[in-house]
């Protein structure tokens, strides 16, 4: 496979279509392996026959950026070989698997042969086993677990490692268990579709771990536990939590230092157990699993109501918090009462206007992110006063707004211009996304984007209109669908 790019140097010295070229007085010559292996020391100023000297070798070969290219690189000589693993574990997806055997039965018998295999454990760092929907832990041979497990016992510098159904591999035996046990050096660790004996290794584990994220088996006979009784072995160290599918309901373990915690399909949010147990919060993420059903069933003012007066009689208080982010009803159930300098709210409906302004009024937020449909703006001019106006300290917004039909009507343009001249930030971002009718969110790029209707100039020009009736603006950035861009700033 050819280099993405070709390195000159001076007298012709070059790198070229997966091969190292050295040309000496303008003949080019292949650098062979027996050339190589023959070379001097690596503190040698230069390769054998050649002006490029070892070092500038390895600068080229810690700059290939896929694995096919890189192997290529590694394979002209011993010298390179042993450089090059190094930085072909740092190669983005290198260490990503999925449970296909010979893929991953591969790569441990790679990284456990040689002379001295320690020699490249030593520089795995990230594991990653996900899976596809053909592939499952369960079709895993006796041979790649047993090849997997060693290559994780062996490791003495992996400090992130994640797993895909994660039950599902340790019921495959007990060895993967155990060589999870002995990763002492393990610092970011996320287990997916965790169950019993998912939740008793992690009790187990003594390693030091500063980043957690769990999420629990929806298919497992076994409600999910407390998860901060889960995690009570590792409290003193935690940092940052990522929870799914776990409520936290009670606050049994105080965790001081987590700094960072995200809460996805959880039953319900009460914020009394969170001020108590993470005290020290200056990021939270909240989504409640059925929040639309909530809010459709009548009940979204019980949990608001509870939270509201939890907070003013028992004097409850997020007090570092720096950004919150969620979607409406979620953050609308916490009401969390102080000001958050960074509030991301997403999901935004039609028919909730008020639920936002109330939610910005209870932060009072110094930036707001926003995602609404592009029918959202023909909300009736006073709801977008309210919303616009609900934070005084407002002073930097970013606008996404998703659109069905691939357009930029001249109606929308004008109820836009119309909600942006009730506001007074100094900084707008606006971003126009198309509808994603998979199911997997709004997309940023359409091909069938009508170049009558969307290009460069009308993007200027909607532009130039917004910056006019915007009062205070100072810098402004426009995108739409990821083909068009414009940025303005005041002069």
């Amino acid at each position: 496979m050819a280099y993405q790019s070709a390195l000159t140097g001076t007298k012709g010295h070059r790198i070229a279509t997966g091969r190292v070229i050295l040309t000496l007085a303008g003949t080019p010559r292949s650098l062979s392996p027996s050339r190589c292996n023959a070379a001097r020391p690596l503190a040698s100023p230069s390769t054998p026959g050649s002006r490029l000297s070892w070092d500038i070798l390895f600068v080229i070969l810690s700059l290939t950026s896929d694995t096919k290219t890189h192997s290529a690189f590694m394979r002209t000589c011993r010298t390179l070989y042993k450089e090059g693993i190094s930085h072909l574990l740092q190669i983005q997806g290198a260490t990503t698997f999925d449970y296909t055997d010979r893929r991953l039965a591969s790569f441990c018998r790679f990284m456990l042969s040689g002379t001295a295999p320690s020699n490249r454990i030593r520089h795995l760092s990230t594991l990653d086993l996900v899976q596809d929907n053909e592939t499952s832990p369960k079709n895993l041979k006796p041979c790649t677990l047993t090849l997997l497990s060693t290559l994780l016992r062996s490791s003495t510098s992996l400090t992130y490692l994640a797993v895909e159904k994660c039950e599902a591999l340790l019921e495959t035996g007990e060895q993967f268990q155990r060589a999870i046990m002995h990763l002492n050096h393990l610092r970011i660790l996320k287990l997916r579709q965790v169950g019993k004996r998912s939740i008793a290794m992690l009790q187990k584990l003594n390693a030091g771990l500063v980043d957690i994220e769990i999420s629990h088996d929806p298919n497992s006979d076994v409600p999910a536990p407390d998860p901060l009784t889960m995690l009570s072995a590792h409290a003193e160290m935690l940092q940052s939590l990522k929870l799914t599918l776990f409520s936290v309901e009670n606050a049994t373990i105080r965790f001081s230092n987590i700094t960072s915690l995200w809460l996805h399909s959880i039953a319900i949010v009460m914020i009394q157990p969170l001020a108590e147990a993470f005290p020290n919060l200056v990021n939270l993420r909240v989504g409640m699993v059925e929040d639309m059903d909530i809010y459709l069933s009548g009940d979204i003012d019980k949990p608001r109501d509870a939270n509201y007066a939890a907070q003013a009689e028992d004097n409850l208080r997020l007090a570092r918090l720096e950004k919150l982010s969620g979607s409406l009803v979620s953050l609308y159930c916490l009401s969390v009462v102080i000001h958050v300098p960074r509030l991301l709210i997403e999901g935004v409906l039609p028919d909730l206007p008020t639920v936002v302004s109330e939610v910005i009024e209870d932060t009072s937020p110094t930036e707001l992110e926003m995602s609404v449909m592009s029918f959202a703006l023909g909300w009736d001019e006073d709801l977008w006063t309210q919303i616009l106006e609900s934070s005084p300290e407002l002073a930097r917004l970013h606008l996404t707004i998703t659109v069905t039909d691939r357009d930029l009507s001249r109606n929308l343009e004008e109820n836009l211009l119309s909600v942006l001249s009730k506001s007074s930030v100094s900084t707008l971002l606006l971003t126009f996304n198309t509808l994603d009718l998979t199911g997997h969110g709004s997309q940023p790029q359409s091909p069938e984007i009508s170049s009558e209707n969307i290009n460069e100039s009308r993007i200027k020009d909607i532009g130039h209109r917004v910056a006019s009736v915007t009062r205070g603006l100072k810098v402004f950035s426009i995108s739409a669908f990821g083909e068009f861009h414009w940025d303005w700033r005041m002069p």
